[in-house]
């Protein structure tokens, strides 16, 4: 008989991850840990996986900014629409590898809530953060919302081609592999009328 145990961070209530005496597996889709410098001594940071707010009729997610100077914390929500996961991905989930039993109760754990998390990435452009989602388009651009780290508000939401690794100075910049093979810096410029509310 296999007994499975759960671990589960306090602060990250989303997270879990199953142990038993053949293995471990962590759950995917849960999101990670998403951090960004801004100006003036702060960080913005979420971890998708708990920054799922539910409401009656909407769903929320949330981030923080925090001072290092006084480590004043403000939090910020905002609507998104949960992004189901294909039942393909699921059920496909390490579906060809040994030790089925430990498989099996992940795909049954990604059923229980079958949605992606609601952040994609975090990233900055002086005082804005742009948070980037998993919902997209019928030409598949990625909604990015944009929001001021200086007045906390919600500044504008734009579908992106990509998911930025880096923006800076009204540029968003990733790392892609070209078609020889090797990996180089691509780089975009962002319409200015995203930074304006």
């Amino acid at each position: 008989e296999t007994k499975y145990s759960y671990t589960e961070l306090e602060e990250f209530k989303d997270t879990y991850q199953i142990l038993e005496e053949n293995g471990s597996a962590t759950i995917p889709y849960r999101g990670r840990f998403y951090w960004h410098v801004l100006p003036g001594r702060k960080i913005v940071y979420a971890f998708p996986g708990n920054a799922r707010v539910e409401n009656s009729n909407e769903s929320m997610y949330e981030f923080t900014v925090i001072s290092i100077d006084n480590l004043e914390k403000t939090r910020l929500q905002h609507t998104y629409s949960p992004v189901l996961l294909p039942d393909s991905l699921i059920d496909n989930y390490m579906i060809d590898r040994d030790n089925q039993n430990l498989y099996s109760k992940v795909r049954d754990i990604l059923r229980e809530y079958p949605y992606y998390p609601p952040i994609r990435s975090i990233t900055t452009d002086a005082e804005f953060i742009f948070v980037s989602t998993y919902h997209r388009n019928n030409n598949g651009d990625i909604l990015t919302d944009v929001f001021s780290a200086e007045s906390y508000s919600h500044v504008s939401s734009a579908y992106f081609s990509i998911a930025p690794t880096f923006i800076k100075n009204g540029y968003a910049y990733r790392i892609a592999k070209n078609s020889e093979g090797f990996y180089e810096v691509v780089k975009y410029k962002i319409d200015p009328a995203v930074y304006v509310k």
